[in-house]
This record gives C-alpha cells, sequence and structure tokens, in this order.
C-alpha cells in the first residue's frame, strides 16, 4: 500500500492519471469503518466530472478470529474480493476508461482512438481490494 493510506479513522488510497494538457484524472478509495461495517467509497474523477460508487462489508464475513494461524483467520476472500471489484472498482473504472478514450478521440489526428490503454492494469497493481480486504 502508498504511505500514509492509514489514517486516523479511515483508510486511503489515491491514484492520479496524468492527462496531457488537462487536470490530471483522480482515483480514489476510502475505507471508514462504522459500527460494525466497513464502509468503502470509490471516487472517479476526470476533465470536472465525477462518479461514485460504495459498499458496505461486514468485517465479520470475512475474519473469523484474531488467532495466529492466518489461513483459519480469513474466509471469503474471493467473494469479498468479487464483490469489492464488481460494486466499486469496475465502475470506476469504465469511467477513466471513458474519459481516456474521450480525450484521446480529441487529441488524435482523425478523431481515431489513438493509443490503446489497458487501464486494468492500474487496479491490478494497486491490488486495491485485496488490501483493503486486509
Amino acid at each position: 500500500m502508498p504511505t500514509g493510506w492509514k489514517q486516523l479513522g479511515y483508510y486511503k488510497c489515491m491514484y492520479h492519471l496524468p492527462f496531457p494538457g488537462r487536470e490530471p484524472g483522480e482515483c480514489s478509495i476510502a475505507g471508514v469503518p462504522m459500527a460494525s461495517s466497513l464502509i468503502v467509497h470509490g471516487l472517479a474523477r476526470s476533465d470536472g466530472s465525477f462518479k461514485t460508487e460504495h459498499v458496505q462489508l461486514k468485517p465479520s464475513d470475512f475474519v473469523t478470529n484474531l488467532s495466529g494461524n492466518v489461513p483459519s483467520v480469513y474466509v471469503g476472500l474471493d467473494r469479498l474480493s468479487r464483490q469489492f471489484k464488481d460494486t466499486v472498482c469496475l465502475p470506476l473504472q469504465n469511467e477513466l476508461a471513458t474519459a481516456i478514450d474521450k480525450l484521446m478521440r480529441n487529441v488524435t489526428i482523425d478523431k481515431h482512438q489513438g493509443i490503446q490503454w489497458a487501464i486494468t492494469s492500474m487496479l491490478e497493481d494497486l491490488d486495491y481490494a485485496d488490501d483493503l480486504g486486509l
């Protein structure tokens, strides 16, 4: 996780995507513990507009106890990862991909798509879901 991700009372991770000649795109994830739940908010901002997504997770569904035997502590991480990615990450990823496509159509000759972007690597590199799940 990046430095400063764990703050007093919440968790935060940000990614900035430089757009040539424009404000950078931004994707941020914040997790806020509330009672027995973790509320995760995601934000994708590009070119003055933004999209938000959120999901409420119950840590007790994924953490059984805090013993020293790590494999028995965490359960259902595949379900956690799928729920988090489907609810928060993929819609925000689509928002950034749309912004990149729009930008590339405006800055390339004949409005071609220009550079082919593989934005999925951004989320895979930062591995949001697995880090926040732990």
